[in-house]
C-alpha cells in the first residue's frame, strides 16, 4: 500500500467513525499519541473524543489510576486504564494501549504492547502485540494503525472480528493474544482460532485455569529460559494414556515444563474445523499444564520456533511408539535440501532428546535406512517402559457405537463434556 493509499484510508476510517455514535476516551503510552491525531485530522473530533491522554510518566499513572502493583506494560494495567476511563453514556468507549518499542540505537529486546477496549454495553477485549517493524516510528504507527481499525469496526459494525483486520499489519504486528472477555469460553477459543488461521500469529498459548477455562497467555512469558517437555498430539479426545505419558517422563525431569501442543496443519477459515479444535483444546482444560496451538508440524522445526520465537532454553519430547518411528523415516524430509540428515541434526541441536513411551510386546516397523538414523542418534532416545491403552480412535469409536462411552479411558470431566456436547456420536 501506498503512503497517499494509506493516508486516504485512515482518513476515511477516521471520518466514518466521527459519523458513528460511538465516542470515549483513550489512554496511549505506546503509539506516541498518534492514534488520538489521526482522530484529529478531520472533522467531528470533538465528537468523538471525550478524552485523548498520553501517560507516560509512571508519576502520572500512579496519580491517575493509582498503584496497580504490577508493571504498566501487562494486561492488568492497561484493562484498569480502560475500567478507570470507561463512562456509563450509551455507545461510549475506553481504549489504553500501552508498549516498550524499540528505543535509539537497541536492536534487540522483546519490543511488545497490550491493549485493552471496554465498553459502556459490557463488552470488552484484550490483545496482546508483537512489534516486528524495525524502527519505533513505524512500531508506533502500526500499533496506532491496529487500534484505529478497532474503533473503526465498532463504529462500522458494532463489533471487533479478526477477519476485518488488515492483513498488510501482519509484517509489523505479529498478535498472539485476542480476548473477547465477554463471550463464553468456547467463544473466545474460537476467536483465537480464527486469529491464528489468519496468520496473525504462529503460536498460540494457553494455561488451564483450576474450574475447567482456558487462559489465553503471551507465549513469551511462559517458555522464556524455560526446559520444554513438549507432548505433540491430536488429543481428539485427550485420553489418561496421554496424560500418564507425561507423568512418566515428568518424573524424570522435574525442572522440565511439560507443554501439551496440537499442530493443525489443516486448520482453515471453516467455522466446523475451529469448532473441532475448540472443542479438543477444551478437553484438555482439566489437565495441569499449558496447551500450545502452533504451525510447527515438524519435531525440528517445533524444536526451532520454540527456542527462536518463544526463546525456549532447552526443547525435548513426549513420543509414543508411531512418532519415534515417524520421526526417523527419511520420506518425511524430503522437502528439505538435505533430506533426512538436515531435519535430524536441526531436531538434535541443542541435545535435544526424545523420551519415547514403550508399550510391551509393540516391536517398532522394520525399515533399514530409518534404522540406520535411528542407531546414529540413538544416545539422545530414552526409552521407557509404558504399559497404558492409548487409542483415542477407540474411545471414538465406542462412542459412535454405543457399546460404551469411553469413560474408562478419559478423565471424569473429559467424559462429561463430550456426552454433554454429543461429540463423536455421528461418527461411524
Amino acid at each position: 500500500m501506498t503512503t497517499r493509499d494509506l493516508n486516504t484510508e485512515i482518513c476515511t476510517q477516521v471520518q466514518q467513525i466521527h459519523r458513528s455514535a460511538w465516542r470515549g476516551s483513550i489512554e496511549d503510552v505506546a503509539s506516541g499519541g498518534l492514534l488520538s491525531a489521526w482522530l484529529q485530522r478531520e472533522a467531528g473530533a470533538s465528537d468523538t473524543l471525550w478524552q485523548a491522554l498520553c501517560s507516560y510518566a509512571r508519576e502520572a499513572q500512579l496519580q491517575r489510576y493509582g498503584d496497580l502493583s504490577d508493571r504498566a506494560v501487562s494486561a492488568a494495567a492497561v484493562q484498569h486504564w480502560a475500567a478507570h476511563n470507561l463512562q456509563t453514556d450509551p455507545h461510549f468507549f475506553s481504549l489504553a494501549l500501552s508498549g516498550v518499542l524499540r528505543s535509539g540505537a537497541q536492536s534487540s529486546g522483546d519490543q511488545h504492547a497490550w491493549l485493552a477496549l471496554q465498553l459502556s454495553d459490557g463488552r470488552s477485549w484484550c490483545l496482546h502485540l508483537r512489534c516486528l517493524a524495525e524502527t519505533r516510528a513505524d512500531q508506533q504507527a502500526a500499533l496506532a494503525r491496529l487500534a484505529l481499525n478497532l474503533l473503526w469496526q465498532l463504529a462500522t459494525s458494532d463489533d471487533l472480528l479478526v477477519a476485518a483486520l488488515p492483513q498488510a499489519l501482519q509484517a509489523q504486528l505479529e498478535i498472539d493474544v485476542w480476548q473477547a472477555l465477554h463471550l463464553p469460553v468456547f467463544e473466545q477459543l474460537k476467536q483465537s482460532l480464527a486469529l491464528f488461521a489468519a496468520g496473525w500469529t504462529p503460536l498460540l498459548l494457553f494455561q488451564p485455569d483450576a474450574q475447567g477455562g482456558l487462559l489465553p497467555q503471551r507465549y513469551l512469558d511462559t517458555l522464556r529460559d524455560r526446559h520444554l517437555l513438549v507432548h505433540k498430539g491430536a488429543f481428539n479426545p485427550v485420553t489418561r494414556a496421554h496424560l500418564a505419558m507425561v507423568d512418566t517422563v515428568h518424573a524424570q525431569l522435574h525442572e522440565a515444563l511439560p507443554l501439551l501442543e496440537i499442530s493443525p496443519g489443516n486448520l482453515d477459515k471453516a467455522e466446523a474445523s475451529h469448532d473441532n479444535l475448540a472443542h479438543r483444546l477444551q478437553m484438555l482444560a482439566w489437565q495441569p499444564w499449558p496447551l500450545a496451538v502452533s504451525r510447527w508440524g515438524a519435531l525440528y522445526q517445533m524444536r526451532e520456533g520454540l527456542v527462536q520465537r518463544g526463546c525456549a532454553r532447552q526443547v525435548d519430547f513426549i513420543c509414543g511408539e508411531d512418532l519415534y518411528a515417524r520421526v526417523f523415516v527419511p520420506r518425511y524430509y524430503t522437502d528439505l535440501p538435505g533430506g533426512a540428515d538436515e531435519g535430524l541434526t536441526r531436531l538434535f541441536d541443542g541435545q535435544t532428546r526424545l523420551w519415547v513411551c514403550q508399550r510391551p510386546h509393540t516391536p517398532l516397523p522394520v525399515d533399514a535406512a530409518a534404522e540406520a538414523l535411528r542407531q546414529r542418534w540413538a544416545a539422545q532416545c530414552q526409552l521407557l517402559p509404558f504399559d497404558w491403552p492409548m487409542a483415542s480412535s477407540a474411545v471414538r469409536a465406542a462412542i459412535a457405537s454405543g457399546v460404551a462411552d469411553g469413560s474408562a479411558q478419559l478423565q471424569p470431566e473429559v467424559a462429561a463434556y463430550i456426552q454433554e456436547q454429543g461429540l463423536y456420536q455421528a461418527e461411524a
